[in-house]
């Protein structure tokens, strides 16, 4: 819990509302499974046991339809709704290592710390594509700028302004 803590404190999340935005998904994947028989929720049950000593219970605010959704899809599959929580959130903190999966929140970390970097590393200049101008184009864009003004100003008559602002453009 406490390197999951960690990550929504350094990202700025809220955690019970970040809770409350992705655990609807993961019950209805939970939902998803057939359920386990009485005896596999025994041995998850004493293998919860088995390694609770060292854990902390944490409590969070979850919406009060979140939380029946979730009892009841987890007495339905027998799963223990800890070992649920728990599974969930070491997946968001350490990813699936069996499958090579990253974990969710480093890979957002990453994104929120460098927003410019895409998946593969590489840093996406943004400023380059809509702040600067290829020498190339410069030239058509400066006359293309001129030619609209000059068109502008023949509209406008010849009013002492629109003359200084043709000389302007000689």
């Amino acid at each position: 819990m406490k390197p999951f803590a960690s990550f929504v404190r350094q990202a700025g999340i809220n955690r019970d509302r970040y809770l409350n935005n992705q655990l609807p998904t993961e019950v209805e994947e939970l939902a998803s499974h057939s359920p386990n028989s009485e005896a596999t929720l025994s041995y998850l049950r004493v293998r919860i046991a088995a390694n609770s000593a060292a854990k902390v219970k944490v409590g969070f605010r979850l919406d009060p339809h979140l939380i029946a959704q979730l009892n009841r899809v987890c007495e339905e599959k027998r799963v223990p709704r800890d070992l649920f929580m728990e599974t969930f959130l070491n997946y968001l903190v350490n990813g699936y290592e069996e499958e090579d999966i990253p974990s969710p929140l480093a890979l957002a970390m990453e994104y929120l710390k460098n927003p410019f970097y895409d998946a593969h590393g590489d840093r996406f200049d943004i400023y380059k594509w809509e702040c600067f101008v290829e020498d190339s184009y410069r030239e058509a864009i400066t006359n293309a700028v001129k030619e609209s003004l000059k068109v502008s100003l023949d509209n406008r008559g010849t009013s002492k302004r629109g003359e200084q602002e043709k000389r302007k453009l000689k």
